[in-house]
């Protein structure tokens, strides 16, 4: 049983700790977005994507679903296609119907500003947030995770 609880609890500060990084990361390029150009882009591409489907015994096949999301913009003179909405992409969902609110606000010709990276103008985001659920997910991960190998190493 110790071993169990050490294994679940080492699992879950594994995952943690790699949610916790790329929170980081995000959190860094996104302060960093805040600082890029802005211009002004359009909705080319908003749509649900079915991105993977699995088979539950008893059930229809269930699909995780993404937001397929394309604008394009002009840099310098050139027209080019951006893809990624924010550092946190991709944006997914259990369902079609869970997409609808991006869907309704992002639809294809909408205006949107585009942040540039001026270093690499091929890099893009339209929103620089960040969503507070990756750092709440860390926490949830890590309290059960230190707690389960904390059992398993000082009470069974």
């Amino acid at each position: 049983m110790r071993a169990v609880f050490m294994i679940a609890g080492l699992l879950c500060w594994a995952v943690s700790l790699a949610v916790f990084s790329h929170w980081r990361k995000a959190t860094q390029l996104s302060r960093q977005a805040a600082h890029w150009p802005k211009v002004e882009g359009a909705i080319t591409r908003s749509e649900p994507k079915r991105v993977l489907g699995w088979h539950e015994p008893d059930t229809e096949t269930v699909y995780l679903w993404e937001w397929s999301l394309a604008y394009r913009y002009h840099w310098q003179g050139s027209e080019r296609i951006g893809e990624r909405f924010s550092f946190v992409d991709p944006i997914r969902a259990k369902s079609e119907s869970e997409l609808n609110p991006r869907l309704v606000r992002f639809p294809v010709g909408a205006s949107v500003t585009v942040s540039v990276n001026p270093m690499n103008p091929s890099e893009t985001i339209l929103s620089s947030a960040i969503p507070p659920n990756l750092l709440l997910i860390c926490i949830l991960l890590g309290v059960p995770g230190l707690l389960a190998m904390l059992l398993a190493a000082f009470v069974l």
